[in-house]
């Protein structure tokens, strides 16, 4: 059979993780119009998930003559050599069980002018461990000029822009003017808290409310803020207290607080990172400072804080926040904040941001996963004997493809990068065992240069 002189790839994927799409994708020739070939169903399909782990791959095609110019590849592995191949299909059959999570099959068919196009979709073996669950934190600084109410603000994220869950935080005024430790009685958080109950609905949206602890270190001229989440009844903390001495408060208050510094141009504060046993084990969220690109018109992410905590020992995950300065519209559009769950439940997501399995992007569609020695982002691993990394990623959109991973550890260093022109990319590697404590995060880079980062897995020899 002769090559296949011109081929035109007309084909629209409408692919995401969770939902599985169909549709036939067709191939033709300019040059013959006698031999056009469709392609008619990929099996697996889509997106389809909880495949046994040794599937068979089918490519069921329509054309007068057999295809028999084409390269079959299995996550990045030419198999074409064990195909089966009929005048009505491309046949596959697994014969080693494939590892649980996400598959890539690719099919290639040249073209005239030493060309290649590629047919790429994707399946998951297995259920998977977690989901990907988008949302926002939201803060309400101007406490007596917000933009929205709380009903509208939780509409917008549910209904208008589609999210999973919202973290609001209220400014609480309080009369006692900081100087005791109390209680504060506060009619506008018990407001937020009834919107917040009425609006979650476990495995459609989910909605918890927080509030902003404030009061003035001892020789700080500027109040400190902290974010706090978990807690039925807000709290005050008097003026004129040490940093050191704020952590031990919020560790010994109540169980199971989750606190988040929020970014600040003015790290003196809180000593700029200054490591706290005590802080660290209730304050597992760090606000990512926005920058605008003016060129891009978006926010990007500073990394800045986020590493200088991290060398600096906390064990802390990145988060993006909203302001009520943005128009409502904005709210949630730019930069999402993605928690990995087994389902959207308030406990689950709760449990995800208390172990700081938490990524946040710049781009809505891609998901990612991260682990080491199989423990997922944001867990601490005691004294392996090994280390292995694994980090994958999925762009849901067709047209913007993974350009770059890179692994982070200690002091800014770069320890793995590799570069992909793919909607899926994934690396997996090993290394040896560190003999000091060290953290590794992963920065993916899109083809649009839009950036995610992930929390860290820990290692503590």
């Amino acid at each position: 059979m002769k090559k296949i002189t011109t081929i035109t790839l007309i084909f629209f994927i409408f692919f995401t993780f969770y939902i599985e799409t169909d549709g036939n994708i067709y191939i033709e020739s300019n040059a013959d119009e006698d031999r056009p070939i469709t392609i008619d169903t990929l099996i697996p399909k889509r997106g389809e998930q909880n495949i046994i782990s040794t599937p068979e791959i089918k490519i069921n095609y329509n054309s007068k003559f057999i295809l028999d110019n084409y390269k079959l590849y299995l996550n990045y592995k030419e198999v074409t050599n064990n195909t089966i191949l009929t005048s009505r299909y491309i046949y596959y059959k697994c014969d080693k069980k494939l590892k649980r999570g996400v598959q890539v099959v690719k099919l290639e068919i040249p073209t005239e002018n030493n060309k290649v196009e590629e047919i790429e979709w994707y399946f998951t073996v297995g259920t998977p461990f977690y989901n990907n669950y988008r949302g926002i934190f939201f803060n309400n600084t101007k406490e007596l000029n917000m933009l929205t109410s709380y009903d509208d603000l939780n509409n917008i994220c549910k209904n208008t822009n589609h999210l999973d869950y919202i973290f609001i935080t209220e400014k609480i005024n309080s009369k006692e003017n900081n100087k005791l430790d109390t209680h504060i009685d506060s009619k506008k958080y018990k407001k937020l808290i009834d919107c917040c109950n009425k609006y979650t609905n476990n495995n459609d949206f989910i909605s918890i409310p927080g509030f902003e602890l404030s009061t003035k270190l001892k020789g700080e001229k500027n109040t400190t803020q902290i974010n706090t989440f978990n807690c039925e009844n807000p709290f005050l903390f008097k003026d004129n207290i040490s940093l050191e001495l704020l952590y031990k408060k919020l560790f010994y208050y109540e169980y199971n607080l989750i606190c988040q510094f929020k970014a600040d141009d003015n790290l003196s504060n809180i000593d700029y990172f200054k490591y706290s046993p005590y802080g660290d084990e209730v304050i597992t969220l760090l606000e990512l400072k926005k920058e605008r690109d003016t060129k891009e018109n978006r926010d990007i992410l500073n990394l800045g804080a986020y590493k200088e905590a991290l060398n600096n020992g906390w064990h802390v995950s990145p988060i993006t926040c909203e302001y009520n300065e943005y128009p409502n519209t904005n709210i949630g559009k730019d930069l999402r904040t993605t928690v990995l769950c087994e389902d959207l439940s308030r406990s689950k997501v709760i449990d995800a941001i208390k172990n700081r399995r938490i990524y946040v992007s710049e781009d809505n569609n891609v998901d990612i996963y991260f682990s080491l020695n199989k423990m997922p982002m944001g867990s601490i691993v005691k004294s392996p004997s090994y280390v292995r990394i694994i980090a994958s990623a999925i762009n849901n959109d067709e047209y913007d493809k993974i350009k770059k991973i890179e692994i982070f550890s200690n002091n800014n260093e770069i320890i793995y990068t590799k570069e992909f022109n793919s909607n899926y990319a994934k690396v997996d590697f090993t290394l040896k065992p560190p003999k000091e404590n060290t953290y590794y995060f992963v920065l993916i880079t899109d083809e649009s240069n839009k950036k995610s980062v992930t929390s860290p897995v820990w290692i503590e020899p």
